[in-house]
């Protein structure tokens, strides 16, 4: 009999923890569901990846390269690299390079002036572009708006010909990238 009643209550003591083993499985299933509708959310409505397509802010980055970009609360700087819509709805990657109220210059060599004082810029390749849909210099940035130009001077379409960029197209700063071999097919960022 109590030989019996010993294996009764191993047989039992084994289904509870059979029980709570699965329980805690179960609940740590449930917290990893939770984290991953999280960051996906957050991943949704905070951050965002392009690949960059074309050569407009070479050397930076090039053609293929991965971009990770916050698309929140961005307060736009000199010298960001940026993600924008333009006017045709496309997406393109420049930098911030004048702001509201600043009055901006460039020189027919690509060389940028801004107000009054030359902005040294070791990231750019300085080069004539000359497509006939240049705006007139000085040019002041107007108010809700930020100058952008590529790093490749000679190639990029940018503020040079649009003006100012509305801040409502701001799409977001760029915080990384990162370069594959090869080329890629990717979103217009050109």
């Amino acid at each position: 009999m109590a030989a019996e009643t010993v294996q009764t209550l191993d047989r039992a003591l084994r289904q509870v923890r059979r029980r709570r083993i699965w329980r805690q499985r179960l609940i740590r299933f449930g917290c990893l569901l939770v984290v991953f509708a999280a960051a996906m959310a957050l991943f949704q409505c905070c951050l965002g990846v392009r690949m960059v397509d074309g050569d407009s802010m070479e050397p930076a980055l090039h053609h293929g390269d991965v971009l990770f970009f916050a698309n929140f609360g961005y307060e736009p700087h000199y010298g960001d690299v940026v993600l924008l819509e333009t006017g045709e709805g496309r997406l393109a990657v420049k930098r911030v390079v004048g702001l509201a109220g600043d009055k901006i210059e460039v020189t027919p060599d690509g060389r940028l002036t801004r107000n009054g004082q030359a902005v040294a810029e070791p990231y750019a390749d300085y080069a004539v572009q000359d497509n006939g849909a240049w705006i007139s210099f000085p040019y002041v940035v107007p108010a809700g708006t930020v100058f952008c130009m590529g790093d490749h001077r000679a190639v990029s379409l940018d503020s040079r010909i649009w003006g100012g960029v509305p801040r409502e197209s701001l799409r977001g700063k760029v915080l990384a990238s990162v370069r594959f071999s090869g080329s890629a097919e990717g979103l217009p960022c050109s």
